[in-house]
């Protein structure tokens, strides 16, 4: 039979919106009695898919941003029944908001009178069937049967010994376990219609003419791939959702739509049916088309992704057809959904489907939502506008390199690894200066240390002009605290609270007398509370617990900074024999000009160091086995530390409201290039720092950016997540963009600068693939990062790279020639 092209339906009076338990992954609609009168008289979509498999991260993308705060902008009136996880809608964008059930009839009878005095539009966000479902808990197993194989990561985050691009074999559900399952679903399915019949008679009796849609969420896992390590995996199974939209003068109602959908697609929708302007921001594409005429063609392509420890996202793409994943460690799923509907055999490894892969994968440089990240939330774009925080934690660890554990190292720090896990860890962020004042003032004033003239721990640090962090924070009404190290000679910094060192000898002088080599590393006697950082970190904790004013807090630990003290404890996580030293040659500087590692003149420009030793120079593998074990102790000591302000933002539910950042002020080098035990060089290991950010809203919590950054960037990341002004001139580039979408491309570089005597400095560019090093005696450095051993043979020299080293210096020199210089 075919049906005339119809039109689109005019503005509704009001739109109810129903998110709903035990609707998705395909249950059928005769089963449930109201969702099929409402499929009767509407239009359902049966291909319709979550931008998430998790049920409240989906919910969170459709309501959880600003599209309630929106419509009410427009002058349309909101409400919500529910709350949590079961209706992320923010209480301050509603009118009315009810936390209890639609099943609650003290809650019944404030939304009917409610409904009943509206004259003007309206949109009534309603959850239905209670919390999102939760999977079920340790399946029974057929003994010695297995499902399919499967990559690694698809199913569970890769731990230190798993490899790369690995695969697995699931032990299949027992028919029993399954059966359970499917039933639970079914309950779940009943309990929530029996509140959407509620509901809806609710609404024909208070407010007739409304439109109603229901969205169903993805499906808790029910055994079809195994016992899987983690319930998010991308299968169509999982994603697959209940999409259902009855509207007045809707043609051709009760006849579905087999059009690919998303249910972002419910957000532009909704502002269609209240008669609101569309709003370009917003992910997703009206069904308004397909409504008037469910046989016009739809998107070529439904997104989704997931966060993996081990990289940015899992992204997968599904059309008409096919279903093509791909994982950040390579690993890639293709399923044909007409041959293969219960997604068994992965295609991705034969030849001839790669022209299918390549075409599937455009889908995801070229999203059909408007340029919105894959799954992210409405309001993932103007995360900096959601106006959700009010407070900030800034950690600055001293001489933090990356050997920590989200960095993959094996180096024991629970805490800042649960910490990356909420936010977002920026793999390759660099300082401009590999030394503790210059970065920290080039951070904290948003300059880059050519206009801040601080290039040495001695050159005064408030540069002339700069607005330092906490100042325009303070001018905004936040009350600003410093406890232990920010800033040196911290007294030119204005502060509401300022509490330095604790009197320690250990910090005040580094030669005092102790153990290890010269008394380089300290086993302490007692616990964290006998040393500053552990005192340090819980007057910050105890600040976090009684401030009621909106906070700026700078906490700044000294571990692992020399001298190496910690408590016993932490040492005997490492001991020396067991720890493996860099794999670099023992001549690993016979390549490097000399510049690049001496500290005093050099008698002619251009030399090579021979056998000219530079400071910080250890030959002996057992002095450098205890030093690493002294470092890795200091680390893991405040790994603790951060953990009492983590405990502190859980006890006083803080998470909510506040911005968390932590980043180290410089790296270390432990060995590196034949035997180096110091900061200061233009090398990977001194330059690159761990950076975490945490912020409400956050779209994907433990996404990783892989693109370089520069810790320049946090002043105005800092700003634009507060909603403040900036000051003008700031050097760095926000980083809000990759918190919204972690494979934006980002600067694409990260440049970095060392002051040697004579001549004045040198300058390094790291872009994703090589280092570019130039020296003003004329000295160069080239490192190709994915060799066995990086930045271990220079390439400057070599005449099949000269195409790109000039490429490469053309850019830096031409970067540095756009800063103006110090006032």
């Amino acid at each position: 039979m075919r049906f005339a092209p119809g039109r689109e339906p005019p503005p509704a009076r009001g739109v109810v919106v129903v998110l709903a338990t035990g609707y998705g992954g395909g249950v059928k609609v005769t089963r449930t009695p109201a969702l099929a009168r409402l499929a009767a008289n509407g239009r359902s979509f049966d291909a319709a898919y979550a931008p998430d498999p998790r049920a409240p991260a989906a919910r969170a993308a459709l309501v959880g941003g600003r599209l309630a705060a929106l419509v009410r902008s427009r002058g349309v009136a909101t409400a919500g029944v529910g709350g949590g996880a079961a209706l992320p809608v923010d209480a301050s964008a509603l009118d009315l908001q009810l936390p209890g059930s639609v099943a609650d009839p003290a809650a019944t009878v404030r939304i009917e009178t409610w409904l009943r005095g509206r004259s003007d539009r309206f949109v009534l966000f309603a959850a239905v069937g209670g919390e999102p479902a939760a999977p079920l808990r340790d399946p029974a197993t057929l003994a010695g049967a297995f499902a399919p194989m499967l990559p690694r990561i698809a199913v569970g985050d890769l731990g230190f010994s798993d490899r790369p691009g690995g695969e697995l074999r699931p032990a299949a559900w027992s028919e029993p376990a399954r059966q359970r399952a499917d039933a639970a679903q079914l309950e779940r399915a009943l309990a929530a219609d029996r509140e959407l019949a509620g509901l809806l008679a609710l609404v024909e009796r208070a407010a007739p003419g409304a439109a109603t849609i229901v969205v169903g969420d993805p499906p808790p896992d029910r055994g079809r791939h195994g016992r899987l390590e983690r319930q998010d995996a991308l299968f169509d199974d999982t994603l697959r959702a209940t999409l259902v939209v009855t509207t007045p003068g809707l043609e051709q109602p009760g006849r579905s739509c087999s059009r690919l959908v998303s249910t972002l697609d419910v957000a532009p929708t909704l502002l269609a049916l209240t008669g609101v302007a569309p709003e370009p921001a917003l992910p997703g594409r009206s069904l308004m088309p397909l409504l008037a005429d469910p046989s016009l063609e739809g998107r070529g392509e439904v997104l989704s992704s997931v966060s993996r420890k081990a990289g940015r996202l899992g992204r997968s793409a599904r059309s008409s057809r096919w279903r093509f994943t791909q994982w950040p460690d390579g690993s890639r799923e293709l399923y044909d959904q007409d041959a293969d509907p219960g997604e068994i055999t992965n295609l991705a490894g034969r030849a001839e489907q790669a022209a299918t892969m390549a075409e599937l994968e455009r889908a995801f440089a070229s999203s059909a939502d408007a340029g919105a990240s894959v799954g992210s939330a409405p309001g993932a774009q103007p995360l900096a506008r959601r106006g959700l925080a009010r407070n900030v934690v800034l950690i600055v660890v001293d001489d933090l390199n990356t050997r920590v554990g989200a960095w993959g190292a094996p180096v024991k720090t629970p805490a800042i690894d649960r910490l990356a896990a909420r936010g977002v860890r920026f793999d390759r962020a660099y300082v401009q200066v590999a030394i503790c004042s210059p970065s920290r003032v080039s951070m904290l004033t948003g300059w880059r240390p050519e206009r801040t003239g601080v290039w040495q721990n001695e050159d005064p640090p408030r540069p002339s002009g700069a607005v330092p962090l906490q100042e325009l924070f303070a001018r905004a009404g936040l009350f600003t605290a410093s406890i232990g190290k920010i800033y040196h000679s911290p007294g030119d910094f204005r502060w509401d609270l300022r509490e330095e060192h604790p009197e320690d000898v250990e910090e005040r002088d580094p030669e005092a007398a102790g153990e290890g080599e010269g008394g380089l590393w300290v086993r302490a006697p007692g616990g964290d509370l006998d040393q500053p950082d552990g005192q340090r970190s819980r007057r910050a904790a105890a600040l976090l617990a009684r401030r009621a004013r909106p906070l700026f807090l700078a906490l700044g630990l000294v571990r692992p900074h020399v001298r190496w003290v910690a408590p016993e404890r932490y040492f005997a996580l490492y001991p020396p024999e067991s720890l493996a030293l860099s794999a670099y040659p023992a001549d690993d500087l016979a390549d490097v000009p000399a510049i690049a590692v001496k500290t005093l003149p050099m008698p002619l420009p251009g030399l090579p160091l021979l056998g000219r030793e530079p400071p910080g120079l250890v030959r002996d593998p057992g002095f450098l086995r205890q030093a690493i074990a002294a470092y890795q102790a200091c680390v893991s000591f405040a790994d603790a530390q951060v953990a009492v302000v983590l405990d502190a933002l859980d006890a006083g539910d803080r998470w909510k409201d506040t911005i968390v950042v932590l980043v180290g002020d410089n790296g270390f080098h432990l060995g590196e290039h034949g035997g180096l035990l110091r900061k200061d060089t233009l090398f990977e290991e001194a330059l690159r720092v761990p950076l975490v950010i945490v912020a409400p809203g956050l779209p994907h919590p433990g996404a990783v950016v892989r693109t370089p950054v520069e810790l320049l960037d946090l002043y105005p990341t800092l700003v634009q997540l507060f909603g403040l002004t900036p000051p003008a001139g700031l050097d760095g580039r926000s980083l809000v963009p990759l918190l919204t979408d972690p494979d934006a491309a980002g600067r694409g570089v990260a440049r970095s600068w060392r002051r040697v005597q004579p001549p004045e400095r040198g300058w390094t560019l790291r872009s994703e693939r090589l280092r570019y090093t130039l020296w003003p005696d004329g000295s160069e450095e080239l490192y190709d990062r994915r060799g066995r051993d990086p930045e271990s043979e220079n390439l400057a020299a070599h005449p099949e790279r000269a195409a790109e080293k000039a490429r490469l210096r053309a850019r830096l020199e031409a970067l540095v020639a756009a800063v103006p210089p110090s006032r």
